[in-house]
């Protein structure tokens, strides 16, 4: 009989097998009531982009809004063009104020369909804010509450900007920060339990991993 590895530790997860963050999870609920761009910041591995794919599945249900995930990790990185491309499916150019110009319009005209504005979900930003010149997120900021943005990333966005674009921060006082830690307790238990493992192998998940998802 064919085992399945329950433990997959470089796909994201999204629920039935996405566990716990919900105080995070409420946290985000009540910034996107008020129409409220946030920035989620949390180490490497510690289960950000499941948290992202999980939130985006949650909000897609309710129907209200128009969704979209893009990542520093894929093609729309390289370049605004291609982020806004990606984004709102319409052409553009590299030109900062152009490519803004269109993704504008694009909140605009979601807004008026759906009758709340459009979240973007941006996992690892990083790459994102080093490869765009800093007049596209100064025109970004000016959108803020027209459209929603979650900016995911390792590190604080206002000192990321500052290391690649030696400028302070558009975002500065803009983007309500969350950061994401050690899962609970409980959480942590349920994933050691989906494999039915031993007394004993759940001991030693419990010694080795601890509370971190990844381990």
């Amino acid at each position: 009989k064919k085992v399945v590895n329950p433990y997959t530790p470089f796909t994201p997860v999204i629920p039935p097998r996405f566990v716990g963050r919900k105080k995070i999870l409420k946290q985000l609920s009540e910034y996107l009531k008020k129409d409220v761009s946030v920035s989620i910041v949390g180490d490497r591995r510690i289960g950000k982009s499941s948290l992202l794919l999980t939130w985006k599945e949650k909000v897609e249900k309710d129907g209200n809004r128009t969704v979209v995930l893009v990542s520093g990790e894929e093609a729309e990185a390289a370049s605004v063009s291609l982020f806004v491309n990606r984004i709102t499916g319409k052409l553009a150019d590299d030109d900062p104020d152009a490519a803004a110009n269109i993704l504008s319009a694009w909140g605009d005209n979601e807004k008026s369909e759906k009758k709340d504005p459009p979240l973007i979900l941006v996992d690892e930003a990083e790459t994102i804010i080093k490869n765009f010149p800093p007049r596209f997120f100064e025109r970004v900021r000016g959108m803020m509450g027209r459209v929603i943005w979650i900016f995911v990333s390792s590190i604080k966005i206002d000192k990321m900007y500052k290391k690649h674009h030696n400028v302070t921060s558009p975002f500065d006082n803009r983007l309500n920060l969350i950061r994401i830690s050690l899962i609970e307790p409980e959480s942590a238990e349920k994933i050691i339990q989906m494999a039915n493992p031993t007394k004993e192998e759940s001991d030693l998940m419990r010694e080795w991993a601890g509370r971190h998802p990844f381990y």
